[in-house]
């Protein structure tokens, strides 16, 4: 990956230079390497600002809110994915509705538990309206840990099933 980056440096491809980027950041978040990866997001979210690539900036920010949250930088994530929502909302992307489901999980590990169950909520009201099933088992996946978490045992159980009916495609 990082030969492609030198190859798509030499030919000025900005647009191609911010993906490498985007991808090394991606690859090492994967391996643990969080430091390195929001290095590598940041040069993409740089490029990205700088040829107009509202989507791509959209999308490195909520890579972004996942590498903080990795790290336990709760607020950090929060600021990321809430930006990223706004993008994507204002550009017309229908995917902001995810960010709402990341910002669940995070809430839920502060232990906000209502913002967390209000956010998952949202997202699954939302998928709704516009008829997307896309994650809407995330949401109930989301949904049943939290209710796990308060004692809500059953209700867990409720939520887990619904999520797995989704992705079973029922």
């Amino acid at each position: 990956m990082e030969q492609a980056l030198d190859v798509v440096r030499e030919t000025d491809y900005k647009f191609g230079v911010s993906n490498a980027f985007n991808n090394l950041g991606m690859i090492y978040c994967n391996i643990g390497k969080y430091y390195k990866s929001i290095e590598y997001y940041q040069q993409a979210l740089d490029t990205k600002k700088m040829i107009h690539d509202d989507n791509g900036v959209a999308k490195v920010l909520s890579n972004l809110g996942n590498v903080h949250w990795y790290l336990a930088n709760y607020h950090k994530s929060i600021e990321y994915y809430q930006e990223s929502i706004n993008l994507k909302r204002n550009i017309g992307n229908k995917y902001w509705v995810s960010g709402l489901v990341n910002l669940g999980c995070v809430y839920s590990c502060l232990g906000e538990y209502q913002k967390a169950i209000d956010y998952c909520k949202k997202a699954l009201r939302v998928l709704d309206e516009i008829g997307d099933e896309s994650d809407k088992s995330s949401a109930f996946e989301n949904l049943g840990i939290i209710d796990n978490e308060l004692g809500n045992h059953q209700k867990a159980i409720e939520y887990f099933n619904r999520a797995l009916q989704i992705k079973l495609g029922r």
